[in-house]
This record gives structure tokens, sequence and C-alpha cells, in this order.
């Protein structure tokens, strides 16, 4: 699947690997607020969602609390 112009996962990928609990519970709340609103474009969603779901599981309740 092709990214959006202006949309590089690789840096929530590297994020999620390497971030601090405080940098992945910011990711996890703007990534949940990217893919709940309306105007989001579908294609940006999509790319998103393997990021979504690795923090879904991140080890730390509190990046998970920050996701729902």
């Amino acid at each position: 699947m092709s990214e959006p112009a202006g949309l590089d996962v690789s840096v929530f990928d590297a994020l999620i690997e390497s971030g601090s609990v405080e940098a992945r519970c910011q990711l996890a709340r703007e990534l949940a607020q990217l893919t709940c609103k309306a105007d989001t474009p579908e294609t940006e969603r999509n790319c998103v969602v393997p990021s979504v779901l690795k923090l879904a599981v991140d080890p730390v309740a509190d990046v998970r609390r920050a996701l729902a």
C-alpha cells in the first residue's frame, strides 16, 4: 500500500520501538484522534492501523489507556 504524501509511518514505528512511555502515550492519543475524525482520509487511516495495533498491545498499561 502506498503512503499518502506527508504521512511517514516509519516515524511512528521508530517511536513505538524506542520512544519513552510518555512519547508512546502522546502518539497513542494523536493516532486515536486521527482515526476517529470524520475528515481523516481513509488512506491515512489505513496507513496508521498497524501502528495503532502495536500500541494496543504495548506492555505498558498507560500507553494502552492513552489509546483507548
